[in-house]
């Protein structure tokens, strides 16, 4: 099997309809070069069997399953270990990516080595409220005072190696925590438009 150019981790636990759509609008990228793990938190309902089944459907995914509870830090963890992507990101199992949201981020981490990210949407009773949505360079200050990121980037597997990936004793804000880190080490991280990813 060839290497894939990205890797795309999507932890989920309990969330077997949630999890097929977010699975979905990484599937759905104008980017193909992909592939998407997806890691299963020990959940207790029905996502193993829904999750067997979508991984049928398309060799790009890879399904890994925690036998315990690891919580969110150590699951992506889980994931980012099983990746063989050169550049790695996420989504979350109940949100979703517009279609050229990876082709953007790739074609950024041609021009730029730290971390990539890009505005998204709050979407909340059907309705959605655009944030962060300028491009720009994010310093560490700007980052020190809020978290001008939001909860998905992208970085080289060799960067999340070297950083530590998510830091697992973090019981919330793991993302936050690495972007901090990422940008302490690798220099100021670019927002690229347009913004691509909807946080439900």
């Amino acid at each position: 099997m060839t290497t894939p150019t990205v890797s795309v981790y999507l932890p989920t636990r309990n969330r077997s309809a949630l999890v097929i759509e977010a699975a979905q609008s990484v599937l759905n990228q104008t980017f193909h070069d992909l592939e998407l793990i997806i890691a299963d938190d020990a959940s207790e309902d029905d996502t193993p069997q829904t999750l067997a089944k979508l991984a049928a459907t398309d060799s790009r995914i890879k399904i890994v399953r925690a036998a315990t509870q690891l919580g969110p830090s150590a699951i992506r963890n889980l994931a980012v270990d099983a990746a063989r992507g050169e550049l790695i990101t996420g989504i979350d199992d109940d949100d979703l990516m517009l279609p050229r949201r990876i082709d953007d981020l790739v074609n950024a981490a041609a021009r730029h080595d730290s971390l990539i990210c890009t505005g998204f949407y709050v979407e909340r009773n059907g309705r959605r409220r655009l944030m962060n949505s300028a491009r720009r360079l994010i310093t560490l200050d700007d980052l020190l005072h809020y978290n001008v990121v939001g909860n998905q980037a992208l970085l080289r597997r060799t960067q999340f190696i070297t950083l530590g990936g998510f830091d697992p004793n973090l019981p919330a804000s793991e993302d936050y925590d690495l972007w901090v880190r990422a940008v302490d080490r690798l220099g100021p991280a670019i927002r690229v438009t347009p913004s691509s990813y909807i946080d439900r």
